[in-house]
């Protein structure tokens, strides 16, 4: 039996939404996770030795409403399975794809510390609450402790240097570099997007080749839409160098797709099959695994090490420090990002290449490989030339407009006056008539 179809899982997932929905926020990303969590945890549950019969989701529900100390047993055990460790009466069961992507030839993949805490004491927590069940007072461990950790070893990785003859931040070029090599040409071209757009992941991964294919003669691609997890809207830009790179990728091994696949593919097999399986599109489960492979070579994501420093959300991170480091304005930072707060449509709708131009800025706070070439330069004051221009044309229409309806308003004045001249004539040719005629 399918978890997600039973009673008590609907009736969490109903109740998460309109949770949700009456803050004003999407709920789709967050109901994904409640589903795939809830997947996990089944499955957990039902690995353990000697059980008579599978648990559901609602015998589970029914046995914390007996005593809620086994619920609390499980969500504890929960924890420790997905970071990798067996619990004491369990044992890792062969697992399928659709009840767990995270798998390696059947047997679950460990998780980070701060992602199996959310997954157990946030979502598989609130599935038992969704259902009427209080837990009292239980001290659990402080996801809070954990994102200060993971922040902690982040510093000790830093991305951005300081430069002391000029006086300003940069990235580490020499570390980007380093690490950028060791990728493959699809997986470099996806974190060089995510590094110059500041968007999350599954943004990249969601693009289609007819996206792509409908800017074939812009510099920069331009990257417009609706962030999954909020609905804010954005409108970002793929770097020279990653638009590039893209380019590259496509025309490699995409050339001969269909427009509506998506860009990014694999063909491997996500249950640990040998060789290749059928291609589709790629997980960012999977992507998050390359880079914290990479990063194990490189020595800097040793056992135990809560993040990996090259994460792909770190690259968002990285985005908004960008930002800062080029001096544009946190109102269009969050233009880029996507970012609530309501001024975000005033930049959405804004004229490409005065939006551009602001990029630009941005951009070699974000470039890899050739961070501040020359003919960047000239051309960013091409464009800004050209949006200079823009404005005073602007200007000038705003003032021909001005002109034209001070005409108007004189014209109609005129018109105004002809029609009582006219008007009166007419009542005195009246009269004359009138006399004319006679009694």
């Amino acid at each position: 039996m399918n978890p997600l179809k039973d009673p008590v899982v609907e009736t969490c997932l109903e109740n998460v939404r309109l949770n949700a929905e009456s803050k004003g926020s999407d709920p789709t990303s967050t109901l994904k996770g409640y589903r795939a969590s809830i997947k996990q945890f089944t499955t957990f549950v039902n690995s353990e030795k000697g059980l008579q019969g599978e648990l559901t989701p609602t015998d589970m529900v029914e046995e914390a409403r007996q005593d809620i100390r086994k619920a609390k047993i499980r969500i504890q055990e929960f924890f420790v399975w997905l970071q990798g460790s067996d619990a004491d009466e369990r044992e890792r069961a062969p697992i399928d794809r659709k009840y767990n992507p995270w798998t390696v030839k059947g047997k679950p993949k460990s998780v980070k510390r701060t992602s199996a805490g959310i997954k157990s004491f946030g979502v598989i927590r609130g599935f038992y609450t969704n259902n009427g069940l209080d837990f009292g007072k239980w001290s659990t461990p402080n996801i809070r402790d954990m994102i200060k950790t993971t922040i902690e070893n982040d510093r000790q990785h830093p991305i951005f240097v300081y430069d002391e003859t000029k006086g300003e931040y940069h990235v580490d070029y020499s570390r980007l570099r380093f690490f950028v090599d060791m990728l493959s040409l699809r997986d470099q071209s996806i974190l060089l997007a995510l590094l110059s757009t500041g968007q999350d992941i599954g943004e990249i991964l969601a693009l289609k080749l007819s996206w792509f294919r409908q800017q074939a003669d812009r510099r920069r691609l331009s990257f417009r839409g609706f962030r999954s997890k909020t609905g804010v809207p954005f409108w970002t830009f793929f770097s020279r160098e990653a638009t590039d790179m893209v380019r590259k990728y496509v025309q490699i091994n995409r050339a001969d797709a269909r427009d509506e696949e998506a860009i990014y593919v694999t063909r491997r097999f996500y249950n640990g099959g040998e060789g290749e399986g059928e291609q589709r599109p790629l997980s960012s489960e999977y992507y998050a695994s390359i880079l914290a492979r990479i990063s194990e070579q490189m020595g800097i994501l040793p056992e135990g090490t809560t993040q990996n420093p090259f994460r792909p959300k770190r690259m968002r991170h990285i985005f908004q420090t960008a930002c800062e480091n080029a001096g544009v304005s946190d109102k269009r930072s969050k233009a880029f990002l996507g970012h609530a707060g309501g001024i975000e449509m005033v930049y959405i709708e804004r004229h490409l290449a005065e939006h551009e131009s602001q990029y630009a800025i941005v951009e070699p706070y974000l470039t890899v490989y050739n961070p501040n070439p020359a003919e960047d330069l000239s051309e960013l004051r091409a464009q800004l030339g050209e949006v200079e221009a823009l404005k005073t044309l602007t200007v000038q229409q705003a003032t021909r407009i001005e002109e034209l309806q001070k005409t108007v308003t004189n014209q109609g004045n005129e018109i105004k006056d002809l029609r009582q001249l006219f008007e009166s004539r007419v009542a005195r040719l009246e009269k004359f008539r009138e006399r004319a005629q006679g009694p």
